[in-house]
C-alpha cells in the first residue's frame, strides 16, 4: 500500500519532467478508480492536487479542461477551487478507510488530518471571514476565470511569533455576527457536525493532536496564532511606542491627546481588536484567548516552548506591557542556547530594564541665545552633559590637504564635511575636538513601567560654531551628537550670470559685506590603463560686495568640479557650504514669435449651389508691442479648393493698407457639396521626377506655400415635411429584460405619415464608466488625475479583473464599433406608428 502511493507520486513527477501535466487529472482519477479502497493512495492523490507544484491553471478546449500551458489559445481558467473540493472529497473517504485500518499509525493519521486542516483552512488566504462558509463537497464547482498563468501553489500553516497570524487575510477586521459580536469558531463533535469551515478546521487540528500526542503544542501554537491575528491588539493599530513629555508636569499620560490607545492597561482576559464594525474592547473566553493558550504550551515544556515564549513576548510588546515582557524574556534566557543566542536575549532584557538615553534630531540654532536640544530617555534619573568645541578650520584644512594629496581612491566619507559629527564619532577623531568648555547635570523623572520620556534641555551654549555634546545617563549608556550654532549663513542661487552666493547674518538675514570667500573644488579622473584615479583640485578667492553677494566667473567655477565655499570675516565669522555641484545656465534669449497668421471671415457659414460667397482675409504677424504693417500692399496668391481638393479658383491678389484681401466667388450650380477652403500664400516651384517610357524625367511644378486658410460649407438644403420620433425606455434596462421602442412619423401639420416603409436597426454600444475617489484637484484635472499606473492589457486575463486608469482628454476614447442586435424593414401602420 505504501509503495503504491509512492508510485503515483513518481508518475506525476515524470509527467512534470516531460511537460505532460495535461494528463495529470486523468492519471489521478484512474488511480482513484482502480484503488479506491487504498486510503494511502487517496491521501497521496489529495496531496498531489494541492501541494505538489502542479499548475492550477489551464484552458478549456471544446468544453474539456486541459491543465497547464498550451499553444493555440482557448479560454484560460483556474482549477484552484475545484482541486480544493476534490481533495476534500478524497480526504473524507481517506479518513473513513483509515479509521478502520488497524495498521494505520498515529503519525499517519495526524499527517492526514494535518493535510485536511490545511486544505479546509486555505480560504483564510482570501480573508478569515471565509471560514464562516460551509464548503459543499458533494458537488465539484465549475472552473473559475483566471487572471494570468501561474505555477502551482503550496499550502502553509506555520505559527509565527509576530503580531498577526500565519494567514493574515484582510485588514478589514475580524468578522462579527448579526448582533455585532466577534465570531468564535466552536469545536464540533465531528466533521459532519461542523456548521462552518472554521469549525471543520478546528476539528481537523484537534484530530491531529489526538492522533499524535507530540503535536499538541504545534496545534495549540497554530490556533493561538490565528486568534492573535484576529483578536490581538496589533489589529487595532495601537500606534508606536508611547512617549511622555517631561514638560507637562500636570499630565504625564503618554496617551493623552495623541491618538494612542492605552493597551497596556488591558487585562490578560480581555483585548482591544479591530472588528468588522470597528475597534472594540471585549473579554476573551479562555478557549479563544491566545495568551492563555500560549501559557499552556509553555507549561508543557516541550520543543515548542521557545516559540510560545517568543509569541508571548510579542504579545506583551504589542500591548506596551514592558515589565511583563521582560519577565517572559527571562524565561527565554533559560531555554536559549549558550553563546550569542543567550547574549542577544539578555540584550533585549537590558533594552527594557536598563537606563538609556539618546539625542533627538536638532536643527541649526541661532547664535546669541541658549541652544536647546531634545533627549529621549528610559528609566534613568540623572544625566550629565558636556560640550566641547569642534575645530572646524582644522577639519576643513585636513580635508583639503587630503584631496590635494591626490589619493588613488577617494574616501568619500572624508569629503562629507557637512557630516562632522559622523566623522568624529566613527573615526574617533579627538584631534578635532577642543577642551571641555561647558558641563552640567540634570535630574530626570522617568515614567513607570519602562515607558520612554522626552525632555527639552536648555544648554549654556551661545557661541557660534560646532559643539560636540555628550550625555551620560547614570547607570546607563552615553549618547553623542554635534549641535551647530550659527551666526553666518551661505545660500546659493543659479542665475543667468552664474551661481550667486549670498552671505548673511544667520539671525537677522542682513547681508555680510566684504566677507572673504574661499572656493575649493575637486574632481577625479581615471588614470589610463589602471584602476586608479587622480584627483584634480582648484581654488580661488573672492569677496562679497556691500549687499553680501558674490557671483564668481563661470570660467573659475568649473561645473565639472565639486566646490566647497568658506566664508570668513575679520570679526571672526565662519561659515561653509559644500561640497556641491554647480550649474552655469545659458543666457536667456528674448522670446521671438515670427509666425504669420491668417484671419478669415465669410458673410455666412453655409451656402447653396449658385450663391455668392463674399469673404475677407487678413495677413498678420502676432506682435503686440508695435504696429505691424509688414504685410500691407503686398502680392499673394489666393486659392479656393472643393472637398475633393480640386482648385476651383486661383488668382493673384494684393493686400490693402490693413494687410487685408476682399473677394467674391459664385458657386456653380453643379458644385460638389461639402467643406471648401480659402488659402492665401506665396507661389513657389518644386522639381519633381517622373518616369516616361522607362526614363526618368525632371519637371517643374507650381505650388502654393500657404500662410493660412479659412473655410465655408456648401450644402443642398430642403425643408423637411415630416419628423420621426422614437419612444425608447427612459430608465436603464437590466440584462435579459424585454423592451419595446415605438416609432412614430407625422407631418409637421399634425397628420400621421401613412403608406411608408420603415427601415430599423437596433445597435448596442459598449459604455465605459470609471469611478475614482474624490481628490483635491478634480475640478482642474478631472477625476483620477492622480492615477499613474499603466494598463497591463498585455497580461492574460487582466482585462477581466484589472482596474483601468483614466483616459486623458487629449487621447480620446475610441469605443468598439456598435453591435447590431436587430435590423429589418416593415410597413408603417395607418396611424403612422410602428412597434419594435
Amino acid at each position: 500500500d505504501r509503495e503504491l502511493s509512492d508510485d503515483l507520486k513518481n508518475a506525476v513527477d515524470c509527467l512534470k519532467r516531460v511537460n505532460r501535466v495535461k494528463e495529470f487529472d486523468a492519471l489521478i482519477e484512474d488511480a482513484v478508480e482502480a484503488h479506491g479502497d487504498n486510503w494511502r493512495l487517496l491521501h497521496r492523490s489529495a496531496e498531489l492536487l494541492t501541494r505538489h507544484g502542479v499548475p492550477n491553471m489551464g484552458f478549456l478546449v471544446a468544453g474539456d479542461f486541459e491543465r497547464g500551458y498550451r499553444r493555440g489559445g482557448g479560454k484560460q481558467v483556474s482549477s484552484s477551487a475545484r482541486d480544493r473540493v476534490r481533495a476534500l472529497q478524497l480526504l473524507v473517504r481517506t479518513v473513513e478507510l483509515m479509521e478502520k485500518d488497524k495498521s494505520a499509525s498515529g503519525k499517519e493519521k495526524a499527517t492526514t488530518y494535518r493535510l485536511q486542516a490545511d486544505i479546509i483552512g486555505q480560504v483564510q488566504m482570501e480573508g478569515a471571514w471565509k471560514l464562516q462558509d460551509l464548503t459543499d463537497i458533494d458537488e465539484l464547482p465549475d472552473y473559475d476565470e483566471a487572471g494570468g498563468f501561474g505555477g502551482g501553489r503550496g499550502l502553509f500553516s506555520i505559527p509565527t511569533q509576530f503580531g498577526r497570524g500565519f494567514l493574515m487575510g484582510s485588514d478589514n477586521g475580524a468578522p462579527v455576527d448579526a448582533d455585532g459580536r466577534p465570531v468564535f469558531h466552536q469545536m464540533p463533535e465531528s466533521w459532519a457536525a461542523a456548521k462552518t469551515d472554521g469549525e471543520r478546521w478546528r476539528w481537523c487540528l484537534e484530530m491531529v493532536a489526538r492522533s499524535d500526542k507530540g503535536r499538541r503544542s504545534e496545534v495549540d501554537l497554530e490556533w493561538a496564532s490565528f486568534l492573535q491575528s484576529q483578536f490581538g491588539v496589533s489589529s487595532a493599530s495601537a500606534g508606536p511606542v508611547p512617549v511622555v513629555r517631561d514638560e507637562d508636569a500636570d499630565n504625564r499620560d503618554a496617551f493623552a491627546g495623541n491618538g494612542l490607545i492605552p493597551v497596556h492597561k488591558l487585562k490578560d482576559t480581555e483585548t482591544m481588536a479591530r472588528l468588522a464594525t470597528g475597534i472594540r474592547r471585549f473579554d476573551l473566553p479562555e478557549e479563544f484567548n491566545h495568551i492563555a493558550i500560549l501559557r499552556k504550551v509553555v507549561k508543557r515544556n516541550d520543543g515548542q516552548k521557545r516559540q510560545a515564549l517568543e509569541s508571548l513576548v510579542t504579545v506583551r510588546m504589542n500591548r506596551h506591557q514592558y515589565p511583563q515582557a521582560a519577565k517572559v524574556l527571562e524565561d527565554v534566557v533559560e531555554v536559549a542556547a549558550v553563546g550569542n543566542d543567550r547574549d542577544n536575549v539578555q540584550k533585549r532584557i537590558d533594552q527594557i530594564r536598563k537606563n538609556w538615553i539618546q539625542f533627538q534630531n536638532v536643527s541649526v540654532q541661532p547664535a546669541g541665545t541658549e541652544a536647546t536640544l531634545d533627549v529621549r530617555y528610559r528609566n534613568g534619573e540623572r544625566v550629565s552633559f558636556s560640550a566641547r568645541p569642534v575645530k572646524i578650520e582644522a577639519l576643513l584644512q585636513a580635508t583639503k590637504d587630503y584631496l590635494q594629496s591626490s589619493p588613488a581612491r577617494v574616501d568619500y566619507q572624508v569629503t562629507q564635511v557637512e557630516n562632522v559629527g559622523m566623522q568624529i564619532i566613527r573615526s574617533n577623531e579627538q584631534k578635532y575636538l577642543g577642551k571641555v568648555a561647558e558641563s552640567w547635570n540634570l535630574k530626570l523623572e522617568p515614567p513607570e513601567d519602562h515607558f520612554d520620556a522626552l525632555k527639552t534641555v536648555t544648554t549654556p551654549l551661545k557661541t557660534a560654531g560646532a559643539w560636540y555634546v555628550t550625555a551620560k545617563i547614570k547607570g546607563g549608556n552615553e549618547a553623542r551628537m554635534v549641535i551647530w550654532i550659527a551666526d553666518t549663513a551661505i545660500t546659493r542661487k543659479r542665475t543667468e550670470a552664474g551661481t550667486l552666493h549670498y552671505v548673511a547674518d544667520a539671525v537677522t538675514g542682513n547681508p555680510v559685506a566684504k566677507a572673504d570667500l574661499e572656493f575649493f573644488g575637486w574632481r577625479s579622473e581615471r588614470v589610463a590603463r589602471t584602476r586608479n584615479y587622480k584627483v584634480l583640485t582648484s581654488r580661488f578667492a573672492e569677496r562679497t560686495d556691500e549687499d553680501g553677494i558674490c557671483v564668481p566667473a563661470t570660467t573659475q567655477l568649473d561645473r565639472t568640479y565639486r566646490w566647497l565655499t568658506i566664508a570668513r570675516t575679520a570679526e571672526g565669522r565662519l561659515a561653509y557650504d559644500g561640497f556641491n555641484n554647480v550649474w552655469n545656465p545659458q543666457k536667456i534669449q528674448p522670446f521671438r514669435f515670427n509666425s504669420n497668421r491668417i484671419y478669415s471671415i465669410t458673410d455666412r457659414p453655409v451656402y447653396r449651389p449658385g450663391h455668392d460667397v463674399k469673404f475677407r482675409m487678413w495677413v498678420r504677424s502676432p506682435k503686440y508691442t508695435t504696429e505691424d504693417a509688414a504685410h500691407a500692399n503686398r502680392s499673394y496668391a489666393l486659392q479656393i479648393r472643393n472637398p475633393k481638393g480640386d482648385i476651383v479658383l486661383d488668382r493673384d491678389v494684393r493686400t490693402d493698407r490693413w494687410a487685408g484681401v476682399d473677394g467674391e466667388w459664385t458657386i456653380p450650380a453643379d458644385a460638389t457639396l461639402g467643406r471648401y477652403s480659402i488659402a492665401i500664400g506665396t507661389r513657389t516651384t518644386v522639381q519633381r521626377q517622373r518616369t516616361v517610357n522607362g526614363e526618368k524625367q525632371t519637371y517643374t511644378e507650381k505650388r502654393l506655400r500657404q500662410i493660412g486658410s479659412g473655410s465655408f460649407k456648401v450644402e443642398e438644403y430642403r425643408k423637411p415635411e415630416y419628423e420621426v420620433v422614437i419612444d425608447a425606455p427612459e430608465k436603464p434596462v437590466m440584462l435579459g429584460e424585454k423592451i419595446q421602442a415605438k416609432v412614430e412619423a407625422k407631418y409637421y401639420f399634425g397628420a400621421p405619415v401613412t403608406e411608408a416603409k420603415v427601415h430599423y436597426k437596433v445597435e448596442r454600444t459598449a459604455k465605459d464608466t470609471r469611478w475614482y475617489p474624490i481628490a483635491t484637484w478634480d475640478w482642474l484635472y478631472a477625476p483620477g488625475y492622480w492615477w499613474f499606473a499603466p494598463d497591463y492589457e498585455w497580461y492574460p486575463g487582466w482585462q477581466r479583473w484589472g482596474c483601468f486608469g483614466p483616459i486623458p482628454p487629449w487621447r480620446g476614447w475610441r469605443a468598439d464599433p456598435p453591435e447590431i442586435i436587430a435590423e429589418g424593414d416593415a410597413e408603417i401602420g395607418p396611424d403612422g406608428k410602428f412597434l419594435i
